[in-house]
């Protein structure tokens, strides 16, 4: 099975047929459009946790890992809705210093691996932290979702194109 998305659309294909299109954006809050505010400030999903400015889900061909569905009343339920599609994708972002009140002060020339990238959707928020945010719907999402998990459970690589 194979997953492409357009920057407007996920493609879901079999082979050689496609099975279903969902709308589906990538609209990061960042320092360079202005929709981040300097006390808001975010953490890179490793390890490490340092902080960066996210960016766009990272074009490529990577990999479906895993689907997860949280609990209705999780934090992870609030953040990423009611299912999210786990990925390997990743790329390197630069880090930022902080100022004394603890919020984005200057750009640094460390970069750091982020990791963390999902297809996800929440109605709570329009923009996300570089994920895919999938559908325009949770039950959009949720289809999605089950058109995913069989392949999963039997083992089949499941790839992500990024264009």
């Amino acid at each position: 099975m194979r997953i492409i998305f357009t920057w407007k659309e996920i493609i879901v294909m079999d082979k050689k047929n496609e099975i279903a299109r969902f709308p589906a954006t990538c609209n990061v809050r960042h320092e360079l459009n202005g929709q981040r505010k300097p006390n808001q400030v975010i953490y890179t999903v490793n390890k490490y946790s340092k902080p960066y400015y996210p960016r766009q889900f990272p074009s490529g061909v990577w990999e479906i890992t895993a689907i997860e569905w949280p609990e209705k009343d999780s934090d992870r339920y609030e953040k990423y809705g009611p299912v999210i599609i786990k990925t390997n994708a990743t790329r390197e972002v630069f880090l930022w210093y902080l100022d004394i009140n603890g919020n984005y002060s200057s750009i640094s020339s460390k970069t750091q691996t982020d990791t963390g990238y999902y297809i996800h959707h929440t109605h709570k928020y329009l923009t996300t932290h570089g994920c895919i945010r999938g559908g325009d719907t949770e039950d959009q999402m949720i289809a999605l979702s089950k058109l995913v998990e069989p392949s999963l459970n039997h083992h089949s690589r499941v790839f992500l194109e990024v264009l």
